[in-house]
């Protein structure tokens, strides 16, 4: 990862190591001086997950939460505190503790998982948006059905880890 000044095109910092070599990674996001970034398509056999760099460390130390199922979706989001980093993960086999269409709540400086919510049919398309209703987060994203699904920043799926606070109608058909 290079640190570059916008008018020298010159690296502001020591290159660092961030994600693996030929690794597939998009959608970064910058928060304070930490950046995250997705993996997906296991390019360079590379893991689907997250992955956060602290810049402003000396030493870059870098996390990262592995999905060991489906491809993270679009960009993270940071709840309102910016303690959580909520990810949305895709369609996808788990294995062991994997998860796959789910969205997953991370600590936001170690990676670790906190919670989730997940459905068998919720193929998430877009990443979650986070935002403040009352004392709530309330975290949302989009199916591949067309359905967009509110879940409590809290506590994701509730004690099943599988329940919405609310669900939009689907707009197309299953298989469609």
């Amino acid at each position: 990862l290079h640190v570059m000044g916008l008018q020298s095109g010159k690296d502001l910092q020591q290159p660092a190591r961030f994600v693996p070599a030929n690794a597939q990674w998009s959608n970064a996001v910058a928060v304070g001086t930490t950046l995250y970034a997705g993996t997906t398509g296991n390019c360079g056999g590379a893991p689907a997950g997250v992955w956060a760099i602290d810049l402003d460390s000396a030493a870059k130390p870098v996390v990262s939460y592995r999905t060991n199922g489906g491809n993270v979706v679009g960009p993270v989001a940071l709840s309102t505190d910016g303690n959580t980093v909520f990810a949305a993960i895709g369609a996808g086999t788990a294995t062991g503790d994997g998860k796959a269409n789910a969205i997953v709540a991370l600590d936001a400086k170690t990676l670790q998982l906190k919670d989730w919510f997940t459905q068998p049919t919720s193929e998430f398309v877009t990443g979650p948006m986070v935002f403040r209703h009352g004392t709530r987060d309330v975290v949302s994203a989009a199916t591949k059905d067309g359905r967009v699904l509110l879940l409590d920043g809290a506590s994701l799926g509730g004690a099943s880890h599988a329940t919405p606070l609310a669900a939009s109608r689907a707009i197309v058909a299953r298989g469609g």
